[in-house]
C-alpha cells in the first residue's frame, strides 16, 4: 500500500478541564461528567466511570484505567469513550465550535495552517533540502491573517 497524505475528520468531542478533587462542584460539570463520576464506584468493572486516586483524576478505558492531573481535559470521544489529554496537546489539537456562526474559528484556522506549513516541511526535508525553516506561533498567525483575513472565512 502507497503513502497516504490524510487530514483527520473534523469531529465533535465533549470536553471538561480536569479541576483539583477539592475544587470539584458536581452540581457545575456537564450531565456526561457526572455521571462518569457516578460509574467511578464501579471502575474496574465499568471501564467507563472516573474517581480521584492520589491527587490525579483516574479514567477508566477501555484499554484500561489511565489518568489526568488537574488543568489536563477530559474528553468525551464520540462513542462515549472516555480519555484524558494533556492541556497542551488539547490546545494544539482541538478548538471550540462556535455554534453561532458557520465559520472556522480562528484557533481551528491556526491549527490548520500550522499542519499545512508543518507538512509542507517534512515535504521539503523528504527532498533533502539542506536546513529547516523555523517558525514560532506568530508567524503561523500571519500566514493564517495573510490566508484567511480576520478569522470569519465561511466553511467551503
Amino acid at each position: 500500500m502507497s503513502e497516504l497524505s490524510v487530514v483527520k475528520k473534523r469531529i465533535e468531542v465533549k470536553a471538561w478541564q480536569i479541576v483539583p478533587k477539592n475544587e470539584l462542584d458536581l452540581e457545575n460539570v456537564p450531565d456526561w461528567v457526572a455521571l462518569a463520576f457516578e460509574r467511578g464506584d464501579d471502575l474496574l468493572n465499568t471501564r467507563r466511570g472516573i474517581c480521584y486516586f492520589g491527587g490525579r483524576l483516574v479514567v477508566g478505558t477501555l484499554e484500561g484505567n489511565t489518568a489526568g492531573d488537574y488543568d489536563d481535559y477530559l474528553i468525551c470521544g464520540i462513542k462515549g469513550e472516555l480519555y484524558p489529554c494533556k492541556k497542551e496537546i488539547f490546545e494544539e489539537s482541538y478548538a471550540e465550535i462556535d455554534e453561532e456562526a458557520d465559520v472556522f474559528s480562528y484557533q481551528e484556522m491556526e491549527i490548520f495552517a500550522k499542519q499545512k506549513v508543518e507538512a509542507a516541511l517534512l515535504k521539503v526535508d523528504k527532498l533533502g533540502y539542506e536546513g529547516r525553516v523555523e517558525f514560532d506561533r506568530s508567524s503561523v498567525r500571519e500566514i493564517v491573517n495573510e490566508v484567511f483575513g480576520d478569522g470569519k472565512t465561511k466553511n467551503g
